[in-house]
């Protein structure tokens, strides 16, 4: 296996640093405090989407670019490096459950929509969120009912839902058989309640549906949720990775600028020894998202257990990585006078998804134990 990235792969980086690096600015979000309400900016995202980035993974016959999850995690790690303030992962997670769940006749009519930016997806899924153990509903579904496909109940926890057109939705239908419906918001019947998240990069709301037409995705929920969840749970773990290594860049800076007792920080061996730990999370990391992504497009025995780890480790390190780098700064680390506090909360925010580190590893050994007795 080589984790060297090809020509292509790095002109994709190279792409996405200069259009991140110059578009997106933390101070505004630093400048404007602690609000529940940050509205997303349109002209990044219709860069974005210009560029192909909705399309990334979509096959060709689709109008995608048919990249593989490879190519994937390095727009993903850059998204994570910056904090960009944009729904891709929303749209990303409906983008997949569509593809994996979807008929070809609803494939054909919506993905060329949402990759001309015509159109933007979001999952709602049980699954997503935490239970107090810190693991994803069992078989998900619980909260919404379909009875003459019609749907109703709520879901929270949703990201990048106020901006979508349309919505996959978990839900059970009369006999309590968990699937995936489709819900058009141009039909009506969905009201949105912004949540107050730790991640104020990311947009989060409630969704209430009442009596709401929606359309049934073939492919059963057990089959499909597993391949969903395991792409979700990659775009995860390259967004901690890249968002580790981009603290460890700063603290690093701030280290060599601070001077106390008449000399840079970064000479005393104490935090030598932070910024060297938190260099071995990072790259240890990062390896493990290339495995998943390599993975996910090359080994499908492997994907599950490869993605569960990579979350998992990359929870850590990036909790780990951001809150020696709220130490290093000092006081100053936690003010709205520097971003250093908005990689905090984001660690934390992506670690409550899909089943903390905790949980997740107790998938990675269920898994280990499977394979070994198959």
């Amino acid at each position: 296996m080589n984790f060297a990235f090809n020509a292509e792969q790095d002109m994709l980086r190279d792409s996405a640093l200069r259009l991140l690096r110059y578009r997106v600015d933390l101070g505004k979000l630093t400048a404007q405090g602690n609000r529940p309400d940050t509205r997303y900016e349109a002209p990044l995202w219709r860069s974005m989407v210009e560029l192909g980035w909705s399309g990334l993974t979509v096959p060709e016959q689709y109008g995608g670019l048919g990249l593989s999850m490879i190519d994937f995690v390095v727009q993903a790690e850059e998204l994570g490096r910056s904090l960009a303030p944009c729904p891709d992962l929303g749209n990303f997670a409906g983008t997949r459950a569509l593809l994996v769940a979807g008929s070809e006749a609803q494939k054909q009519t919506l993905l060329p929509a949402v990759l001309s930016g015509a159109a933007q997806l979001a999952l709602a899924c049980d699954e997503a969120v935490p239970d107090r153990a810190g693991a994803g509903n069992v078989c998900g579904a619980a909260a919404c009912r379909v009875v003459d496909g019609r749907l109703s109940g709520s879901h929270r926890y949703v990201f990048d839902a106020d901006d979508a057109t349309h919505i996959v939705v978990s839900a059970r239908d009369v006999q309590g058989t968990p699937w995936l419906y489709l819900v058009d918001r141009s039909r009506g019947g969905v009201q949105l309640q912004d949540i107050e998240w730790m991640d104020i990069t990311r947009r989060v709301c409630e969704l209430r549906f009442a009596a709401t037409p929606c359309e049934r995705l073939p492919q059963p929920f057990a089959s499909a949720w597993p391949l969903i969840r395991d792409a979700v749970l990659l775009a995860l773990a390259a967004e901690n990775a890249g968002g580790a290594d981009a603290i460890l860049r700063r603290t690093v800076a701030y280290a060599n600028e601070r001077v106390q007792f008449g000399r840079p920080i970064a000479s005393f061996q104490a935090i030598k020894h932070k910024c060297a730990d938190m260099l071995m999370k990072v790259e240890s990391a990062k390896a493990l998202s290339y495995f998943a992504a390599w993975a996910l497009s090359e080994s499908p025995r492997e994907a599950a257990l490869a993605a569960a780890m990579a979350k998992s480790y990359s929870d850590d390190a990036y909790k780990l990585c951001t809150a020696e780098a709220v130490q290093i700064h000092g006081a100053i680390g936690f003010t709205w006078a520097m971003p250093v506090h908005l990689y905090f909360k984001r660690a934390r925010a992506n670690a409550a998804l899909y089943g903390n580190s905790r949980a997740l590893r107790d998938r990675v050994i269920q898994l280990a134990v499977a394979s070994r007795a198959a």
